[in-house]
């Protein structure tokens, strides 16, 4: 499973003008001003991302969602993003390796010396089970501070392009 994702897609009307006035001009110079939008949105949301190990930061990735132009996507690629983002409640536990590989990074240890490791990550997934994981928000946050920048590289791309057909 992924995490979170954002499919960036433009709906500024000066820019719908120009695509309409110069097609051909206008999206060869929007697809790299997409690219560049996905690129810094990724940065930002790598600098925001919860901290641990850095797996979480280091699995933002941002790239062409699919051969046509201007579909760029920016996704968390990592199988425990989106209950980062979003906390869960209760009810699910997570995998039992996943949970020991936790533990043992954090090098946490049990205190009572007749208690395994494997008890006490049977005891946390118990704990994420009845009371859930508290959200750690970030992804749209930061996608709401760079949405002006993304128009921003848009609507200069358009601009950019409209100048040099004229």
């Amino acid at each position: 499973m992924a995490g979170p994702l954002f499919d960036l897609r433009h709906n500024a009307p000066d820019v719908a003008a120009a695509l309409a006035k110069k097609p051909a001009e206008v999206l060869a110079a929007l697809d790299p001003a997409f690219g560049r939008a996905a690129i810094e949105l990724a940065d930002a949301e790598r600098v925001a991302a919860p901290k641990f190990r850095s797996e979480l930061t280091n699995n933002i990735l941002a790239g062409r969602k699919s051969q046509s132009p201007l579909e760029y996507q920016v996704i968390a690629n990592s199988a425990h993003g989106l209950y980062v983002d979003e906390g869960t409640g209760a009810g699910g536990r997570p995998p039992l390796d996943q949970m020991l590989k936790w533990i043992d990074s954090k090098g946490i240890t049990p205190s009572n010396p007749k208690m395994t490791v494997l008890d006490l990550a049977r005891l946390f997934r118990m704990r994420i089970a009845q009371h859930g994981i508290k959200a750690q928000p970030f992804w749209e946050k930061t996608y709401d501070e760079k949405k002006d920048r993304i128009v921003e590289l848009a609507r200069a791309a358009a601009a950019q392009a409209l100048g040099r057909a004229a």
